[in-house]
Formats: C-alpha cells, structure tokens, sequence
C-alpha cells in the first residue's frame, strides 16, 4: 500500500513507531522577503524598485505526529533517537516520500522547543507531539545519483551551497567536483521491495565463471526466504546458460531461466552473510552482458531498485536561477523546490 516516508538523517520513522499525522506550512508559498520602498508626502501610496528581484524568507512547517512504545521509556527513546539529531549542530536532512512521487529533500533546523505531550492507551505508551522545523536555504535544486562518484561542474556569480548526503561546501565562480560518495547510514525499514544488495547495477562485459561480489545491507537470515533476480543486458552466446549465488562457504542456490535476459528464484537462507557472490555457469568462455542484481525479502520479485545505501541527494541552494553552464552525471530530480 502506497505511503507518505519519512526519514531523518536516515532514520526512517516507522523503525521507531513514530508517525505523522499532518506537516502544516510544507507546501505553502515563501513569504518575500520586504522590498525597498519609499514613502514620498506628495504622492499617495509607496513606491518599489520594480527591478529589485525578489527574496525570500526562510521556509517554516510544523510536523504533527504521534509516537508510541511498550513503555514510558521505550517510547521516549524511540522519539528522542530520531529527532535528537535536532540538536546536533548544523542543518540536518529530512527526507519525505510521498505515496510514488519523487522523494521531497529538506535541510532543516528547529528553533523552537519540541513540545510532546504523553498519553496512555491499551496498555501502550503514546505521545503527541509538534516539531516546528525551519529550512534556512529554502531556494534550492535537488540532483539524485544512485552511483558512487559524482560529477557536477556549473558557474555561478554568487555563494551557494552544495550538499552531497548533509556534507555541505560552499562554492563560488567556477564550480568543479568530482567526488566518491560513500553508503548512506539508514535503518532498515522495509515497505516492500528494498534491494539488499549495494551497488547492484553495473554493466559488464563477461566471459567468465566470476561476475562479482556484493555487499548486503544487513544479513541474510537463516531459515527465511529471499528472491534474487539477475538481469542481463543481452543474450548469452550460450542458450543453457544460468546463474547461481553463493559466498565463502560454497553455493547458496542457483537461479531459474524466466527469459533470455532474466534469471530469478526464491530461496531459504541457509547461512548468515552479509557479502554475496555471483558466478555464471558453466565456465564455458561464452559472452554475456551482466546488467543488475536485486535481492529482496519474501517470495515475490519485483523491478529493480537500488538498494536506499546506494541512493545520494545533492542539494544545490541559493541564487540557482544564476548558475549556468551545470553539467552532471546525476539526474535533476527537482528544477526548483
């Protein structure tokens, strides 16, 4: 079922029973900030610099919402563990999904005291509560990579901010980076689909039993089932060819042929490991394309994702209607938000 997700610095907030009833001022529009004007006795009214282009305000919304827990005390670590981070220094990175719209990005601080009120019920600890949030960049251009390097170079006539994850630098004149970017830290919330395996998107040229490994987000379990799914780019030049996974202990299961470019099956974890390797049988020298891998939870397949470690948003804020000449590797998943 389609939901609103919401994450702060990677701490997704159903991990931690916390749940959010509206975000009031969110999508309202920027207050301008106030002109120059002048006032002259003579004339009625005021009159402005029609050429002064306008700024704004900072962007201010309030999360309404309800936490829960067994007890007192769970359910005030649950709160705190998340919306601690508020007051750490600097501006930390609030994430919203809604339903299957791009993801919304904000870098935010509070200002004000957090106000949550506790109450009881069936046998649970509950607690309201109101976070006042304020972003103090609130023009900005929102890029998503879901590589480990990045490319992005512009011009741009005044300051601005770029944030790569809540790293923030700021650049002027002539803009070059060129930068590895490692996982994101998330908590493992799950909603459907998430692919375990980082960085599982890479297109190779193969002739070998080998293709390469992969790291896993967390550790496959013993006795629960996963579905893995490998894509090729094109048609092996071997028509019997397959695929199968294993790790340092030898093979965990080999994968059925759904199409000439598709292999996929549904396994129980024999062992715990958290690294995986994928090999092609047989070792035959015959050419193929390796495309992407995906593993999930459960017994059903879905299209490939990259896992959320391996999903970056850049952040470029300030007067981002001056920047020409911007070219990146990543895509621009908001012109202006």
């Amino acid at each position: 079922m389609a939901e609103v997700i919401y994450s702060l610095n990677g701490k997704y907030f159903k991990d931690y029973d916390i749940f959010i009833s509206s975000s009031d001022g969110l999508f309202d529009g920027l207050k301008p900030k106030k002109q120059n004007t002048y006032d002259w006795a003579e004339y009625s009214g005021t009159a402005s610099d029609i050429t002064q282009k306008k700024r704004f305000e900072p962007r201010k919304f309030t999360l309404v919402g309800f936490v829960k827990g067994s007890d007192w005390k769970k359910m005030m670590d649950n709160f705190w563990t998340v919306f601690g981070d508020l007051n750490k220094p600097g501006r930390q990175r609030l994430l919203i999904k809604p339903f299957d719209v791009e993801t919304l990005v904000y870098d935010v601080t509070n200002e004000e005291t957090i106000d949550v009120k506790k109450t009881f019920k069936n046998g649970e600890c509950y607690a309201i509560f109101t976070v006042k949030l304020v972003e103090q960049k609130p023009i900005k251009k929102i890029l998503y990579i879901d590589k480990a390097n990045l490319q992005l170079s512009f011009n741009t006539p005044k300051w601005v901010e770029v944030n790569i994850d809540g790293n923030i630098g700021i650049y002027k004149n002539s803009v070059v980076i060129n930068q590895n970017i490692p996982n994101r830290i998330l908590s493992p919330y799950d909603n459907g689909g998430r692919n375990l395996a980082k960085n599982s998107k890479d297109l190779l040229d193969q002739n070998s039993y080998w293709v390469r490994d992969f790291d896993l987000s967390e550790n496959l379990v013993v006795g629960k089932e996963y579905t893995v799914t490998v894509n090729t780019n094109t048609v092996s030049q071997n028509p019997n060819a397959y695929f199968e996974i294993g790790d340092s202990s030898g093979r965990i299961t080999y994968l059925n042929k759904i199409s000439s470019t598709r292999f996929e099956i549904t396994f129980t974890a024999p062992r715990s490991t958290n690294k995986i390797i994928l090999f092609r049988e047989p070792n035959d020298n015959s050419f193929y394309q390796f495309l992407s891998l995906k593993i999930e939870k459960g017994n059903k397949s879905t299209g490939w994702t990259p896992a959320p470690e391996d999903q970056h948003f850049i952040v470029i804020a300030g007067e981002i209607d001056e920047i020409t000449n911007l070219t990146t590797n990543a895509e621009v998943l908001w012109e202006k938000l």
